[in-house]
């Protein structure tokens, strides 16, 4: 279609992901923590064993990780499971066997063109027995995000502040149908039949050059705000719906604008509402988190972020991945 802006291509779904902790083995004092404490949160306690046994098992499946990363990755698991366990005692929530079942199916599905489930999990640096671990994580914080919203539903501030970080989430939308030709004398000749009460769609079939839509009456279909080209998009919304513009010139040649309807955000804002609450319950949830339980690092295996919810190295301008996430684009079935 000669119109739409060309679209970036997007960088391949990370289904399993990393997060950090860097490992200096038998030497150095435990912040308070015994020798073979990993981590302590609140009361409950992360053993040096249920860190290393991941790693060696995941090394033993011969991936290309290292091992000070690869440990970061699953020390940081096991201290969002305890902060989760946490959330859900606070807000009586026991997961189901359907819950899991459902959030494996999700992983299965979107890890089919890596070679499947365990082979997308040992990639990420998880071994096999270790999948249940980053099912567990997943699908409390699946269950507890919605748990959140579910008897105090999004706010008008909460969806405003979405809109703020993400303007392309929620945008105004149009639907318009175009007639595109090479020269403006001939735009202003489709212009003024249009408006004479010319039939558009027939208009579209005798002059558009545009081949992905003149054989359907120009129809460009329902389109989000930042779908088109600037000048395009600057002369649709300044219309109002059965308004027929142009000339237009953009770098594909001479529009003439048919607008069918114009959806501002507010026309739409309860759909979006409801479709934001699984993000804005994710919010809440990590915004619970961090008032939780204490987090204690054994300085030994690295320090908490307790910003970001991560185990982070001795470099703090390293790049540190994160663990798996129930985000849109991260989680499997979002």
């Amino acid at each position: 279609m000669h119109v739409r802006k060309p679209s970036a291509r997007r960088t391949a779904l990370r289904v399993l992901a990393l997060a950090g902790i860097t490992l200096l083995s038998g030497c150095g004092r435990g912040g308070g923590l015994a020798a073979d404490t990993a981590a302590r949160v609140g009361a409950e306690r992360v053993s040096r064993a249920a860190v290393l046994g991941p790693v060696e098992r995941a090394l033993a499946g011969k991936t290309s990780l290292k091992r000070a990363p690869l440990a970061r990755q699953h020390l940081t698991t096991q201290v969002k499971l305890a902060l989760y366990r946490q959330e859900a005692s606070k807000l009586g929530v026991t997961l189901t066997g359907d819950e899991r079942a459902a959030t494996t199916t999700a992983f299965e599905e979107r890890t089919q063109q890596q070679g499947g489930l365990e082979k997308a999990a040992q990639t990420a640096g998880i071994a096999k027995e270790d999948i249940p671990d980053i099912i567990e994580l997943v699908t409390y914080e699946q269950v507890l995000a919605l748990r959140l919203v579910k008897d105090a539903p999004v706010t008008d501030a909460e969806l405003d502040q979405l809109r703020k970080t993400n303007p392309k989430a929620f945008p105004d939308q149009a639907h318009a149908a175009h007639i595109l030709v090479n020269d403006e004398a001939t735009a202003n000749k489709v212009l003024a039949e249009a408006k004479a009460g010319g039939d558009f769609a027939a208009l579209a079939a005798k002059y558009s050059t545009d081949p992905g839509s003149k054989d359907k009456g120009g129809d460009l279909g329902t389109t989000p705000r930042g779908t088109f080209v600037p000048p395009f998009e600057a002369a649709l919304y300044a219309a109002k719906a059965g308004d027929i513009v142009g000339p237009v010139k953009t770098e594909f040649g001479y529009h003439v604008i048919k607008v069918i309807e114009i959806k501002p955000f507010a026309d739409v804002k309860e759909q979006a509402r409801a479709a934001s609450a699984a993000e804005v319950g994710r919010t809440r949830l990590m915004d619970e988190v961090k008032k939780g339980l204490p987090v204690t690092i054994n300085p030994r295996f690295g320090r908490w972020d307790a910003a970001n919810l991560v185990v982070l190295g001795p470099d703090a301008g390293q790049d540190e991945p994160s663990t798996p996430s129930a985000a849109p684009g991260a989680l499997p079935g979002q």
